[in-house]
């Protein structure tokens, strides 16, 4: 029975946190593109702080400094997208190499 309990308890927390990044990841996304990159960095910098191998958070944090023009930092983001061998790489390496441009 407490097992039983316990699992329970742990699926609860688990869909509560799983929610939360959800809305989080889709709150820095609704930011970004109105425009409101600020917004949308604290968002994406919530979600690295919760786990800082989340490489989506890192690409779209990446992304939203690119925005700003801040290409140094956007840099720095993108480079950890790439080590942390993310399905967006190819992509991070493509929009870092960009930012050396400029």
């Amino acid at each position: 029975m407490f097992t039983l309990l316990r699992n329970i308890m742990f699926v609860l927390i688990f869909s509560v946190v799983l929610s939360t990044y959800a809305q989080d990841m889709q709150q820095g996304i609704e930011y970004f593109k109105q425009k409101k990159y600020t917004l949308a960095d604290q968002e994406f910098v919530k979600l690295i702080q919760a786990n800082n191998k989340n490489h989506l958070a890192f690409f779209n944090l990446a992304q939203s400094k690119y925005q700003q023009k801040k290409f140094e930092e956007s840099v720095q983001y993108f480079n950890k997208v790439v080590e942390l061998k993310s399905s967006y790489s190819a992509a991070a390496k493509y929009y870092s190499a960009l930012a050396y441009l400029n």
